[in-house]
């Protein structure tokens, strides 16, 4: 299943921005994050969180969207960090069920930060071939845990 959202996060993946950036370009903007500040806060997320083998910029995207859409802004703001942290793990068991993993290393099969993995990974077109999926994947999921909190 496709929406709107998740089809032009997919659109901006493909035009150069990494997963988690295409996420909260997209989604950001409703709760106030610019395009430009949603490219800039998500920069270090890609690729596995800076090529690091770790969480899928995909996910990540999708859960710093989940904090502009439930965090607190006060330190003191306990229910506002329960809920957040509630429809964080919500996501990620979605995301997990349907993928596999929420490793980028897992999802791409390929570990970025070695560089033998990442030119194996640029030649088997693992980053075009299987990332836009999970883009797209992330925005639908993302917009099924918002809707049940609103």
């Amino acid at each position: 299943m496709t929406s709107e959202r998740s089809v032009r996060a997919v659109a901006e993946f493909n035009d150069g921005f990494s997963c988690s950036q295409a996420i909260c370009r997209v989604y950001g903007e409703e709760y106030g994050l610019s395009p430009a500040d949603a490219s800039r806060v998500a920069a270090g997320f890609g690729g596995g969180v800076a090529r690091t083998d770790h969480l899928c910029g995909a996910v990540s995207g999708a859960v710093m969207v989940l904090g502009l859409a439930l965090g607190g802004i006060r330190g003191d703001d306990s229910a506002a960090k329960e809920a957040t942290y509630a429809a964080v793990q919500e996501f990620l068991v979605s995301f997990e069920s349907a993928h596999g993993s929420v490793s980028c290393t897992e999802l791409l099969g390929f570990n970025l930060g070695v560089p033998a993995e990442a030119a194996a990974a640029r030649e088997a077109g693992a980053v075009p071939r299987v990332c836009p999926a999970l883009v797209e994947s992330a925005g639908v999921l993302l917009e099924q845990v918002l809707a049940r909190r609103a």
